[in-house]
């Protein structure tokens, strides 16, 4: 679902996938309220560059 286009930002647009958009419609009918739940965390593999990245910052407590 695409409704929403900057047309002075070369066309950038904000979509919503479907599937999304039918939940929380169906949330809406249901309770008149959607709940969900966001932590705006990202999933990344954890290579041994990044790894030694992370253990360089962290005191001997925190590496338990």
């Amino acid at each position: 679902m695409n409704t929403a286009i900057r047309t002075d930002a070369q066309g950038l647009g904000f979509t919503i996938p479907i599937e999304t958009a039918q939940r929380i419609a169906a949330q809406l009918f249901a309770r008149g309220e959607v709940w969900h739940l966001f932590l705006g965390i990202q999933m990344v593999n954890l290579s041994p560059t990044l790894r030694a990245k992370f253990e360089s910052s962290l005191s001997a407590r925190d590496r338990l």
